[in-house]
């Protein structure tokens, strides 16, 4: 069975069991996959296709758009094992696990094993060349650092000003970095 595996700053890890054919990626709610708290996807950010065995991811002309292994996606790509796809801050790692989606095999006898002796290797003549749909990012554009996302009240992180007791957020704020105060403007280091 097709999966992705799930990954936000802040939140655990979710495996997702790929059961549909189509499969939309967004923070709608009739979208397969809803990730309701990355502000940089659209509410019909992506979607992923099975046809013929193949799995292919799209964008839906999101407005930050769609990465496939850090290269931004144009048209449709194919999918294969452990590609990372990126979704505003949040990463889906893709596995095929063989290209099966759930309930499309129904028999053990419909899956035969295959010997490696019989399979031939392909001439240097015979590979395909590289896809050319997806365009690499800028080399100028440095990397953003990633925002602490807000998942819910497990993941709120306050600290009190040492001068004067204020309660100050820090969620956003990495360990070590310098916090003002705007009550009494003391600054310290969380």
């Amino acid at each position: 069975m097709a999966k992705l595996i799930i990954r936000k700053t802040g939140a655990p890890e979710v495996q997702f069991n790929i059961t549909n054919p189509v499969l939309t990626i967004g923070r709608a709610k009739e979208g397969g996959i809803i990730l309701k708290g990355d502000i940089k996807v659209s509410r019909k950010h992506a979607r992923l296709d099975f046809l013929d065995g193949t799995f292919f991811l799209s964008d839906l002309k999101s407005a930050n758009g769609t990465y496939l292994n850090e290269r931004l996606v144009k048209g449709r790509v194919a999918l294969k094992d452990g590609d990372k796809v990126t979704v505003g801050d949040t990463d889906l790692i893709f596995f095929s696990e063989g290209g099966i989606i759930a309930g499309t095999v129904h028999k053990d006898e419909e899956l035969v094993p295959v010997d490696p002796k019989s399979v031939k290797r392909a001439s240097p003549a015979e590979v395909p060349p590289p896809r050319r749909e997806v365009a690499k990012k800028p080399e100028a554009e440095t990397p953003k650092p990633r925002a602490r996302l807000d998942f819910g009240p497990q993941d709120v992180s306050t600290t009190k000003c040492p001068k004067c007791s204020a309660v100050i957020d820090v969620t956003n704020i990495p360990k070590g970095a310098k916090v003002g105060c705007a009550r009494c403007k003391h600054i310290f280091v969380v």
